[in-house]
């Protein structure tokens, strides 16, 4: 008997023709390390959520065939019964976590499954040491980087000692270092107590040689390739550029011995002197908690440095409909407000007094830029996650800023719509001199599209070079 027998499984969302699922078959045996990938939006983590029971238990849509779990069906069980067995990482950790502290988060899965205190206090800190982030126990959720969020859900699972792991995208937070870690550690859970895994993810060479199946997600059907190939890295130096580094262009922004703490604690960012200039396109590299997002936030004007200075110089005269600086966050889900897509993108420069007629056409233009044009009526969230990423650059590119500021752009996105995302928006920023600063744990997207990189360490700005320097000196260390 099979651990998982999935017979002519379909879902299909409330108010979609299409359904994201179609006759799917797949058995999973006991001990099974599968990579499941396929194109954004192509039904990854609704076939996840249809195997831990959220479909249907949580997720309204149209569900037909049948999910069983060690011969039990999984629409009959209860999501109590289904999380003792099965854990789900969702791509998005915020969405995982519900508590103010560390040790709290990691204690509520194994509160709610009956163990006693005193084996929870032994199992938090070997959750902990797993995941490398033993310090963290009295730490508040709230003042943890995306990467560390992450290792922190992992660790809630790793703690409840489950049967299957679920695994949407969980090294998409994760810089180089803590990506291979994490993946070794998931991998000897494997091997040494035969835990069954599936992961979905575009990362794939990165987890190839750990699995024994790799299932691939197309026009909502399932196929199966039974050998795993390895996918070798391009080299770092095929991208070096000819033409050199400018280092005089126009100021637009300049940070002047900049330091910035969170209340109870020290050294987030201390010293940081940069000057950034019009028409560059820059990448922003780092291990998690390295001070990324909050540089990012000083930049934006949304935080105030501790010390030093912020200071922001020779904006253009703004034109109406026209914003300053834009940020999209890691997590889409903090900007999306509106109740349609096309309402989210029109949103900023309707603020910003553009008229109507230029409203619609900026509106119309920005989003067949980005592909998202059949969705225009649809709830932001209705979207997947890789998808509700697009409408938030998009909302943020039609206010035409300056300065635009993404904070890892390649969560949830496949490596062709990615290119197609930075392709678009490195051409715009180039012809109309504007500035790009985008924060990534992803070499092969910084060598592909920054001239200039910055690296933080443990809040030190330890690099500030063009891409040659940075392929000449830093690459090897930040390759996935």
């Amino acid at each position: 008997m099979s651990q998982i027998e999935i017979t002519n499984l379909n879902f299909t969302y409330p108010g979609r023709l299409e359904p994201t699922l179609n006759q799917i078959n797949i058995t999973v045996e006991k001990g099974d390390f599968i990579l499941l990938n396929g194109k954004t939006a192509s039904g990854k983590s609704t076939l996840l959520k249809a195997i831990n029971g959220l479909i249907p238990h949580a997720s309204s849509g149209e569900l037909r065939g049948n999910v069983r779990i060690d011969n039990f069906n999984v629409s009959d069980l209860t999501l109590a019964d289904i999380g003792r067995k099965v854990g789900l990482l969702f791509q998005n950790p915020d969405n995982q976590l519900f508590c103010t502290t560390v040790e709290d988060e990691i204690a509520f899965g194994l509160e709610n499954m009956g163990i006693l205190p005193t084996h929870i206090d032994q199992a938090i800190d070997e959750a902990l040491n797993l995941v490398g982030l033993a310090e963290f126990r009295k730490r508040e959720t709230s003042t943890l980087s995306g990467g560390e969020k992450q290792l922190i859900a992992l660790a809630s699972l790793f703690a409840m000692k489950l049967q299957i792991l679920l695994l949407d995208e969980p090294t998409s937070y994760l810089d180089a270092n803590s990506s291979r870690d994490i993946l070794q550690i998931i991998s000897e859970l494997n091997r040494k107590f035969e835990i069954t895994v599936i992961v979905a993810t575009h990362r794939i060479h990165t987890i190839a040689t750990l699995c024994n199946r790799r299932w691939s997600l197309r026009n909502a059907e399932i196929t199966e390739e039974l050998s795993v190939h390895n996918i070798q890295a391009k080299r770092a130096e095929t991208w070096k550029r000819s033409a050199p580094y400018i280092q005089d262009r126009k100021n637009l922004l300049k940070m002047t011995n900049t330091s910035f703490n969170y209340k109870g604690q020290l050294g987030i960012l201390e010293n940081i002197s940069l000057q950034i200039g019009y028409g560059e396109i820059i990448a922003l590299m780092g291990q998690n908690g390295s001070g990324k997002t909050t540089l990012l936030m000083l930049m934006a004007q949304l935080l105030r440095p501790t010390f030093g200075e912020v200071t922001l110089d020779n904006f253009r005269p703004k034109r109406e409909g026209d914003g300053k600086i834009g940020l999209v966050f890691q997590n889409a889900d903090l900007v999306l407000q509106a109740q349609t897509v096309g309402d989210e993108i029109r949103f900023g420069p309707r603020n910003f007094g553009l008229k109507h007629h230029l409203l619609e056409k900026r509106s119309d233009d920005i989003a067949n830029m980005f592909k998202i044009s059949p969705y225009r009526n649809d709830h932001p969230y209705a979207l997947s996650g890789g998808q509700r990423q697009r409408v938030a650059i998009a909302a943020n590119l039609s206010l035409n800023p300056d300065l635009l500021l993404l904070d890892e752009p390649t969560t949830g996105q496949d490596t062709d719509y990615l290119n197609t995302t930075m392709q678009i928006l490195c051409h715009k920023i180039r012809n109309n001199n504007k500035t790009l600063i985008f924060s990534s744990h992803n070499a092969d997207l910084v060598l592909r599209y920054a001239d200039r990189v910055l690296i933080l360490e443990r809040g030190k700005l330890v690099f500030d070079g063009s891409i040659n320097k940075f392929i000449d000196n830093h690459a090897d260390n930040f390759i996935q």
